[in-house]
């Protein structure tokens, strides 16, 4: 199907749905960067997109990082690796 825009110019076979599930993977892209940057810079860690959610998965990264933002906040961290609490 062709669209004509309000300008006359015709937009081809546009899909909106497209368009915004690329914008959305973008804009996810852009927010694991951020994080990763942000991450790194409090923490000296060195993170990566692809293996992101694996690293804050049992929560002991974001426990570092919140005793990095507030000193003494969580008391202990766990670092076990337990199969039946991640």
């Amino acid at each position: 199907m062709t669209t004509k825009s309000a300008h006359g110019a015709h937009l081809g076979d546009f899909q909106p749905e497209e368009l915004l599930g690329q914008l959305k993977a973008e804009q996810q892209s852009r927010n694991y960067d951020t994080a990763i940057k942000f991450i790194d810079a409090v923490l000296g860690l060195q993170l990566d997109a692809s293996t992101l959610r694996d690293s804050l998965r049992d929560g002991v990264v974001l426990c570092h990082l919140i005793n990095k933002l507030r000193p003494g906040a969580i008391k202990s961290i766990n670092t076990r690796s337990l199969p039946f609490t991640q």
